[in-house]
């Protein structure tokens, strides 16, 4: 958690790995400033503990939605920023009906970025073996998306 009152600057080049652990929900939740600015030569990746993008490898093979997401909420996080960076086997599923008794789960996705009542900045970034939605818009939100490669962005 980046607390409302904290800010965070990841450098060029960083590989920041993360995995859905005991509890099943790896997800970073950003109330408060992320500087996240990698450069063309070295972006900044968020990826799977699995995953050996960096050349360490834990073993095994990364899937889609080895770890949650960035979850963006409120006002003070309006001003992070996003520059050249890479998120991969993110965008964990869970069940949204899970009393179900006909028809089974309903699987749903909240995007690897869930950008929710607030509006970062998020630029020429690359988006790659993600559950689909990429990115997913709730509430009160314009977030700024420019020159990357995603899949797909939801609004709600």
């Amino acid at each position: 958690v980046i607390s409302a009152s904290s800010t965070l600057v990841i450098e060029p080049g960083a590989v920041l790995k993360n995995s859905m652990g005991y509890y099943g929900d790896a997800k970073w939740k950003i109330d408060g400033l992320l500087k996240a600015k990698g450069t063309v030569d070295q972006p900044i990746i968020f990826t799977s503990t699995i995953d050996d993008i960096d050349g360490y490898n834990q073993g095994g093979q990364p899937n889609a939605g080895d770890w949650n997401r960035l979850h963006f909420t409120g006002g003070n996080a309006s001003q992070s920023e996003i520059d050249y960076a890479v998120f991969r086997y993110g965008d964990k599923k869970y069940d949204a009906c899970p009393w179900a008794v006909l028809g089974g789960p309903c699987w749903k996705y909240d995007g690897v970025v869930l950008i929710e009542n607030s509006s970062p900045t998020v630029t020429n970034s690359t988006f790659e073996f993600n559950n689909q939605p990429d990115i997913k818009i709730k509430g009160v939100s314009s977030p700024i998306l420019e020159n990357n490669i995603i899949g797909e962005i939801v609004r709600e």
